[in-house]
């Protein structure tokens, strides 16, 4: 621990020292970061293929590992506790295979 925070401090006396060098590294890596942000914002909005569903953004997956066999699996009584304490505001898909909303959902099949 020690010979870090020697290490350290010899790093910022010798940044201070010429700060020509510590501007132009800093000015690098904003760059490099600001455009790199950018192209994955492109990309990502170019490429990455929206829900067809309304107010995709607020989607949540749930699900359950089964106790017998430990694979996953989407339960009804999950889904009735969480109806049943108010946490869900909106309609229920599945994606076991079977499609369309669960039942007692809002939405048409």
């Amino acid at each position: 621990m020690d010979e870090l925070r020697r290490d350290t401090r010899y790093a910022t006396r010798r940044l201070a020292r010429d700060w020509r060098f510590t501007l132009l590294a800093v000015l690098i890596l904003a760059l490099g970061i600001g455009a790199n942000t950018a192209m994955f914002s492109v990309i990502n909005a170019l490429f990455r293929p929206q829900l067809p569903y309304p107010e995709a953004h607020r989607l949540v997956n749930l699900y359950q590992n089964d106790a017998d066999t430990g694979l996953p699996g989407f339960f009804g009584h999950l889904v009735s506790g969480l109806r049943g304490h108010g946490r869900l505001h909106g309609p229920l898909f599945r994606r076991d295979g079977q499609h369309g909303p669960l039942p007692g959902s809002s939405l048409p099949r």
